[in-house]
């Protein structure tokens, strides 16, 4: 049962390797190729087509792409097609449906796919460094591996824990790696020695997500044992810590009732330092960390006093809160739960939710706002991906703060995706396209990833249960 409030939203999928079709005959290796795709909408019959990719000898593009179907998939040469498909370059396709009134939707393809060199290994947690050249993987195996992103080599493998990664993240030097795990406990590693200076102790059950503060003097965990706790490296102290209960009241310091916390997501007024003071405690100015919980509240609390600031207890989903993201210009904070649903909150007034919608039943296992909107009519893009194997990002279209899916993020099939991460804003203005991967953005001319306008992202950067690491 869907909450009323809750916005259904048509889902595209398309064959996960479909640029390859389209690659084939825009360079002559194949004179046609088709490519399946499926658009399911609640409430209307799903339809399903073959893509047809035929060439465009002397034009540009080289390849025209053509799709003609009625509800159970049969062609219909005398009917307008019910989605118009164009390709915007090898690894980007716009698909309209004219009598839809969702806006066009960009569908991208990978530009670097990245084997673990365990590919058999499943990715339960993926980051990036802040200069992207390398990734750190962790999953089932008990330890993590450092990779060199460009060339897929191991640069570096963690081993010390004693139970399944279920988190990571590169410190901003780039050369210092945070995990966590289910033996209940935080480490610090060298990527330079693979060594780990500081074990961070105090949770008695799985630790789900961790979150680093400024430089790194404080990291915040969160555990199925229903605290967040805050810790000082240097020392491996606990500085803080937080029980959350399955309550509605006005504290969450006390509780009989465990209330698993399964993600944390940083905010912090913009414009001012979240470093810790020289005393070892944080700075005068508040940071608030938001935590997606078990029983399906959200919880926003002080890292500086130690009390919870804000709880949002109501929701327009049915099942626990698997995913979270804070945009903190914005004040805003959006959260997954196991049954699809996006809801987005003013954590200022919560009331209500600015914004709720779904596409199907799959969980949302992780999820990010891609950028800080400077502009106050509109909310940043927030990137998602679920149970499924879908990435997809979704974008405010209107003052009324209504949401639309924009960018399908395709590749993987139907294993599971559970990071999705974005390049640091230094990183996407500073680094430009390598020679391979400028030959595969064009359509057999110089680049022209730089004025494809239906793509228009950043780099994000997805990972999953099938061990690779999708670049876009």
């Amino acid at each position: 049962m869907v909450h009323s409030r809750v916005k259904p939203l048509p889902h595209f999928t398309v064959q996960p390797d479909w640029q390859l079709d389209v690659s084939s005959v825009a360079t002559g290796q194949a004179p046609r190729a088709s490519f399946w795709l499926s658009v399911y909408e609640p409430g209307r019959t799903s339809l399903h087509t073959n893509v047809t990719v035929a060439p465009q000898v002397g034009a540009s593009p080289p390849v025209e792409l053509t799709c003609a179907a009625t509800a159970n998939g049969d062609t219909d040469t005398n009917s307008p097609p019910a989605v118009q498909i164009s390709p915007v370059s090898r690894l980007g396709l716009q698909l309209h449906r004219p009598n839809g009134i969702e806006p066009p939707l960009a569908v991208c393809a990978p530009r670097r796919v990245t084997a673990t060199p365990a590919a058999s290994t499943a990715i339960a947690s993926f980051d990036v460094s802040p200069g992207e050249s390398l990734y750190v993987v962790g999953g089932a195996a008990s330890q993590l591996e450092v990779i060199d992103a460009e060339s897929g080599a191991s640069n570096a493998r963690l081993v010390g824990h004693k139970g399944d990664i279920t988190s990571c993240r590169f410190f901003p030097s780039g050369q210092v790696v945070l995990s966590a795990a289910s033996d209940w406990s935080l480490k610090i590693w060298s990527v330079a020695d693979g060594s780990s200076p500081a074990t961070l102790i105090g949770h008695h059950k799985t630790v789900t997500d961790t979150a680093i503060i400024d430089r790194g003097r404080t990291v915040v965990s969160a555990s199925l044992d229903g605290t967040v706790r805050l810790w000082e490296c240097g020392s491996s102290r606990e500085l803080t810590q937080f029980q959350l209960a399955e309550d509605t009241g006005n504290t969450v310091i006390a509780s009989s009732t465990v209330n698993a916390v399964h993600q944390l997501a940083l905010a912090a007024p913009i414009g001012t330092s979240l470093a810790p003071t020289d005393a070892g405690g944080l700075s005068s100015d508040s940071q608030l960390c938001f935590a997606a919980t078990e029983s399906g509240a959200l919880y926003g609390l002080d890292l500086q006093s130690g009390q919870r600031a804000v709880a949002i207890t109501t929701s327009t989903h049915l099942g626990p809160r698997t995913a979270i993201a804070v945009s903190s210009r914005n004040h805003c904070v959006a959260s997954g739960s196991t049954d699809g649903v996006v809801e987005l909150w003013d954590w200022r007034n919560v009331q209500q939710p600015l914004a709720a919608f779904q596409r199907n039943g799959a969980a949302i296992n992780d999820m990010l706002f891609l950028s800080e909107n400077t502009d106050p009519t509109g909310m940043p893009p927030l990137g998602c991906v679920t149970q499924d194997g879908c990435a997809f990002i979704a974008q405010s279209t209107g003052t009324d703060e209504s949401y639309w899916v924009t960018h399908e993020l395709t590749g993987a099939d139907i294993d599971p995706l559970t990071t999705i991460r974005v390049a640091s804003a230094a990183a996407t203005s500073s680094s430009t396209l390598s020679d391979t991967n400028r030959a595969i953005y064009a359509w057999g001319q110089a680049s022209d990833h730089a004025t494809q306008p239906a793509l228009n992202l950043p780099r994000v950067y997805t990972a999953g249960r099938d061990g690779i690491v999708r670049q876009y």
